[in-house]
């Protein structure tokens, strides 16, 4: 692993981007390449209210990743926030619940206040990877009255439903090492635009 990244499948493979890119977050792991069925499925969760969909995946994170964790030493699990504006008008946010779920399946403490997001963005769907990149400059920061104790810094687990380019989970490893986290370690459902 000449870039010190993996993005990991069900069958481990190389992710490309961190080839090409340096990232601040130190692994990542994914269950599945992000395909039609997968779209359509996230899609669901995201946009359709089918939050039931997110214990589906938080169950199969555990098990496929659980043991992983643990050798990681993972102390704490951190969605990928969004917007207020955004969770007021969807009503949640599918990466907290996937985190959610994921806690109580796990036994892992869960955060959802100390990753903030601070910027309404665009989409990042639609954009190059050098636009998403500047499109979330300065888009996460850390609430210091939510920050947690210490000793769960040393490992934390980033929660997202996908990876595509590596920016959102890039950004917001920036900023949670910039806090004092020592290692972060990227769990998604799907990666791809590999």
């Amino acid at each position: 692993m000449k870039c010190g990244k993996q993005l990991e499948h069900n069958q481990a493979e190389l992710c490309t981007n961190c080839s090409r890119y340096s990232f601040s977050f130190d692994r990542g792991f994914s269950l599945y390449p992000y395909n039609e069925v997968l779209q359509e499925s996230l899609s669901a969760l995201k946009y359709e209210n089918r939050q039931s969909f997110a214990r589906f995946y938080a169950n199969r994170l555990y098990e496929r990743f659980g043991d992983t964790m643990a050798a990681l030493g993972i102390r704490l699990l951190i969605p990928v926030p969004v917007h207020p504006d955004r969770l007021r008008q969807r009503g949640y946010n599918q990466a907290g619940l996937i985190a959610r779920h994921l806690s109580e399946r796990s036994g892992i403490q869960l955060s959802e206040d100390f990753l903030i997001r601070t910027r309404k963005t665009a989409a990042q769907k639609e954009l190059s990877p050098a636009e998403r990149r500047k499109n979330l400059a300065d888009a996460f920061g850390t609430d210091p009255a939510s920050r947690p104790d210490p000793d769960r810094l040393s490992a934390v687990a980033l929660i997202d439903d996908i990876y595509t380019t590596g920016s959102t989970a890039d950004a917001c490893a920036r900023v949670l090492k910039k806090a004092g986290v020592r290692h972060v370690f990227v769990f998604t459902v799907a990666s791809g635009g590999l």
